[in-house]
C-alpha cells in the first residue's frame, strides 16, 4: 500500500458523530441513498440523479453544480419562464 492509498484509509476511515447534523443547505435538495458507506451516493430530489457525497473526498460541489443545471429544479423553471 502507498502513502496515498494509505492517506485515502485515513480519510474515508473516519466516522462522523451520530449527533453530527449535515449542515449545508444542499441537503434539502438532495436525499442521501442507502449503499456502501465508503463511497457514499445521493440523489437530486428533482431529476433523480445520483451523485458522490463524501464529505471529505467529493463534498458538495458536484451537487451545487448540478443544481445549477437541473431542468426539474423549480427555480430553474422560473427563470426560464421569464424569458417566454
Amino acid at each position: 500500500m502507498d502513502n496515498k492509498d494509505k492517506q485515502l484509509q485515513v480519510l474515508t476511515s473516519r466516522k462522523r458523530n451520530v449527533d453530527d447534523k449535515k449542515e449545508s443547505q444542499i441537503w434539502d435538495h438532495f436525499t442521501e441513498l442507502d449503499g456502501d458507506s465508503t463511497t457514499p451516493r445521493a440523489e437530486c430530489n428533482y431529476c433523480e440523479n445520483d451523485y458522490a457525497c463524501h464529505t471529505i473526498i467529493n463534498g458538495t460541489s458536484n451537487m451545487w453544480s448540478h443544481l445549477k443545471v437541473c431542468k426539474k429544479f423549480p427555480l430553474w423553471l422560473i427563470r426560464s419562464k421569464k424569458f417566454w
